[in-house]
């Protein structure tokens, strides 16, 4: 093969790569080389809390933080196991408190209690007909609570829960949850 063969078998590689590149790269819109900020970029999960996400719930509101996370806000406690020990740590809840409230039927007593964050709340039901708590916006007892039963939800954010009984919204009462 002569010199001048040579050359243009390696000038019409050359144009065969560079129409590839310029295709692929221009035309169909892809990246045949990422950048090194696409190579070194996590893909974050939106539904999963960062660590830095889980520090602000020690100081922001249930209402704060669900208005900014509502993939991961979505009830007043944290059901993913992993995430709720790590809340926990960060907000040293972990051995939470349980207090509770008696319903008679005509009332919740207390109608208001100041708790930590992460502490429970329980509802005993001592009326003669079943008692759905139903909290401002989407918590509450999902099912009713018979006579002599009782329900109970943990609190990890921050803020106050105003509820009612469903049966009569005029029987009202409120949650306060206060940081450690």
């Amino acid at each position: 093969m002569t010199d001048k063969v040579k050359a243009i078998t390696i000038f019409s590689a050359f144009l065969l790569i560079a129409g590839a590149v310029v295709y692929f790269g221009i035309i169909r819109g892809a990246n045949l080389i990422p950048t090194p900020s696409e190579d070194n970029k996590a893909e974050v999960d939106p539904n999963v809390p960062t660590k830095e996400f889980l520090e602000s719930a020690t100081k922001k509101t249930y209402d704060e933080l669900k208005q900014e996370s509502p993939n991961i806000v979505n009830a007043p406690n944290i059901y993913d196991p992993e995430t709720k020990a790590k809340f926990e740590e960060i907000a040293k809840s972990q051995n939470p408190e349980n207090y509770f409230v008696v319903f008679d039927g005509k009332s919740f007593d207390p109608e208001s209690m100041t708790i930590f964050q992460g502490d429970l709340v329980t509802w005993r039901n001592k009326g003669v007909s079943d008692l759905k708590v139903k909290g401002a916006g989407d918590w509450g007892s999902l099912i009713p609570i018979e006579t002599d039963q009782a329900f109970s939800q943990q609190f990890d954010y921050l803020g106050t829960y105003k509820y009612t009984a469903e049966a009569n919204d005029k029987i009202t009462g409120e949650v306060i949850v206060v940081a450690r």
